[in-house]
C-alpha cells in the first residue's frame, strides 16, 4: 500500500474553495484509493472523483466539499503492478504463469 501526504495548498484554486484538485504523485495507482481530509475517510462520488490516466491520476473534490489550504490530505492506494513491456528486453517474450497446486 503506498501513500502520498498533502496539504491542501498543492491543490488548484483558492483556499476554501470547491472542486479543487490534487494530482498524485503516482500514475499507476489501482481504483482502491482511500482519501482522508484532516483525519477524515471521504466517500467517493460523493466527497470526490478520481481520474486515472497515463500521465497522472488527479483527485477532484466535490463542487460541495471546500478545501482548505492547510488542510492534511493523505491519500492510501494499491499501486497497479506493471505491465512489461515487450520493446524493454529484445527477443523476450512475456508469459503470465499460473498458480502452481
Amino acid at each position: 500500500m503506498a501513500r502520498e501526504t498533502f496539504l491542501g495548498s498543492a491543490c488548484t484554486g483558492s483556499d476554501g474553495a470547491y472542486s479543487r484538485t490534487l494530482t498524485l504523485t503516482n500514475t499507476a495507482i489501482s481504483s482502491a484509493e482511500q482519501v482522508h481530509v484532516e483525519g477524515l475517510l471521504k466517500t467517493v462520488t460523493t466527497d470526490y472523483t478520481i481520474s486515472h490516466a497515463a500521465s497522472a491520476s488527479v483527485i477532484t473534490f466535490s463542487s460541495t466539499f471546500a478545501v482548505f489550504n492547510n488542510d492534511e490530505i493523505v491519500v492510501e492506494y494499491t499501486v497497479a503492478p506493471a505491465t512489461p513491456s515487450s520493446s524493454a528486453v529484445s527477443g523476450v517474450t512475456y508469459t503470465t504463469v499460473g498458480k502452481i497446486e
